[in-house]
């Protein structure tokens, strides 16, 4: 429990950051990291702001491991506007075995709540990406969503 609440912690404090100072964050409109082709980077602890503009936008987040080693484990957490509810949904595409791509989608919790996802490991070579969408066709707007992403 105490481990939790301090990686809950570490997450608010790095969004805090990001909003405040403006590091690794971003606001971006549409047309930016619509696709897989075009998703907006982002390095390990680090945040990003953006906004889901209309009802078909989306957008992509990717990072590979090229550190050279095994990541041990990894979390990504999606911060909601408090009028809207976007979801997470995650590919992670494992070079050691052929690019094989495992997929999942976060748990959803609603207007204005974290969504989040833990995976492990990473290895060298792979790449993530996280995908965020308006939850239905009326979650959209142009109020700012965070990201935050974390390697342990």
């Amino acid at each position: 429990m105490l481990k939790r609440y301090a990686k809950n912690l570490l997450a608010l404090g790095v969004v805090a950051s990001a909003l405040l100072v403006g590091s690794q964050s971003a606001f971006a409109s549409d047309g930016v990291g619509d696709t897989r082709e075009t998703a907006i980077a982002i390095s390990p602890n680090s945040a990003a702001v953006q906004t889901i503009s209309d009802s078909t936008d989306v957008d992509y987040f990717k990072w590979t491991n090229d550190t050279g080693k095994t990541i041990s484990s990894a979390s990504f957490h999606l911060y909601s506007p408090s009028n809207n509810n976007y979801d997470l949904y995650f590919i992670h595409v494992l070079a050691p075995y052929n690019n094989f791509e495992s997929t999942t989608t976060a748990s959803d919790h609603g207007n204005g709540v974290e969504d989040s996802i833990s995976f492990s490991p990473i290895y060298p070579g792979d790449t993530v990406y996280f995908k965020i969408y308006g939850h239905d066709s009326s979650q959209y707007g142009s109020a700012p969503y965070t990201v935050s992403f974390f390697t342990y």
